[in-house]
């Protein structure tokens, strides 16, 4: 059994294959995530992949979205799912992948490939 490395990135399936999404922290990762499994992408992450390093098979991670501010206005279907964070520097709330559509969490994964967000 191998350790799995993780990947700040976000991460979601389409056709069996897996893209993740990189950027630094406000580039729209999550945002743009929960906007792909909204319409029908399967969902790996929104912050970090976990990555098997033998099969190089991407898998996904429990913990659930992390929705800034920012993309409140944007998913108006979801806030009475938000759940507020404690947050220091900025209002945000988690969602749980469930609440999304259930079962949307992706199978382990090949990766297809890697698009990199504009820092904010």
């Amino acid at each position: 059994m191998t350790s799995f490395f993780r990947i700040h990135s976000g991460g979601v399936v389409r056709n069996g294959f897996g893209a993740l999404l990189v950027g630094p922290s406000g580039s729209g990762k999550s945002t743009l995530v929960l906007r792909l499994v909204t319409d029908g992408f399967s969902l790996l992450a929104d912050d970090e992949v976990w990555v098997d390093p033998e099969s190089l098979l991407l898998h996904s991670n429990p913990r659930y979205l992390l929705l800034k501010e920012s993309a409140w206005d944007l998913f108006p279907a979801y806030r009475e799912k938000f759940v507020e964070a404690k947050e220091k520097e900025r209002l945000s709330w988690w969602l749980h992948s469930d609440d999304i559509r259930t079962g949307c969490r992706a199978a382990p994964t090949p990766l297809w490939g890697v698009i990199c967000l504009k820092p904010p």
